[in-house]
């Protein structure tokens, strides 16, 4: 009885840890959507209108909300 013991709590400690790892993946490919994000702010930064960022960049956000979208159902 105590090996099957063992054996369920080393199992459950190995999801545990599959867990955290999925976890970190997921915070790395969110991150990573981000930082192109951070090269646009410039355009508003240097003078240009919010507006006119989110026009002409319309397809890149909508792929980025799309990929944060299914990274995050993950």
């Amino acid at each position: 009885m105590a090996d099957g013991a063992a054996e369920t709590a080393g199992r459950i400690r190995d999801l545990d840890r599959v867990l955290t790892f999925v976890d970190a993946i997921v915070a790395i490919a969110i991150t990573l959507l981000v930082l192109p994000l951070v090269e646009l702010a410039s355009e508003v930064r240097d003078g240009g209108r919010v507006s006119n960022l989110l026009h002409d960049h319309s397809e890149e956000l909508w792929s980025f909300a799309l990929s944060f979208y299914v990274i995050a159902r993950i």
